[in-house]
């Protein structure tokens, strides 16, 4: 959304509201209630502009002043609330922790989520598992598939998608 903009069109709401979505469809399972996902596409966007700034700005990282200008479009107490937020959950940290810490770095981690759920916004994440499974399907119909391999195949998806043997036996 544009924050210079009063009047959002409809377009922007749309995107604002499917991004907003894919996110509370990511984090559900961290979820401690529905309300503990953002519900402002602009804490998304000052969230996704902080990292972007970050990835720019490589190993030296950021110092709080040079956060604050590049969401500079955003009003002050939304900016505090997500660096606060960030801060708290470890997207963003100290370079070295001390008092009066003047360098942050951006997790790895919050990058690398953030381009994940951008993928999936582009491709809807269900052709992604689709692909998948197709191709691990071609895997056990090839002739050659011995029963060990079929099993451990079996094993890395049950991995890979989190679930525990109790799912799997059901």
């Amino acid at each position: 959304m544009s924050p210079t903009n009063d009047a959002a069109s409809l377009d922007d709401v749309l995107v604002g509201e499917a991004v907003l979505g894919v996110y509370r469809q990511m984090f559900a399972a961290l979820a401690r209630d529905s309300g503990a996902v953002v519900d402002d596409p602009e804490m998304v966007d000052v969230a996704e502009t902080l990292l972007a700034a970050f990835a720019d700005a490589g190993e030296e990282g950021l110092s709080r002043e040079q956060m604050r200008y590049v969401c500079r479009h955003h009003p002050a107490e939304v900016f505090e609330n997500r660096l606060r937020v960030l801060k708290g959950l470890g997207a963003i940290r100290e370079v070295f922790p001390k008092p009066n810490q003047l360098r942050y770095r951006a997790s790895f981690t919050s990058v690398v989520g953030l381009m994940f759920i951008r993928r999936m916004m582009l491709d809807g994440g269900q052709s992604e598992m689709h692909r998948l499974l197709a191709l691990e399907q071609l895997n056990v119909a090839d002739p050659r598939m011995t029963a060990e391999q079929a099993r451990a195949g079996a094993e890395g998806w049950r991995a890979r998608s989190g679930c525990g043997a109790s799912s799997w036996s059901r």
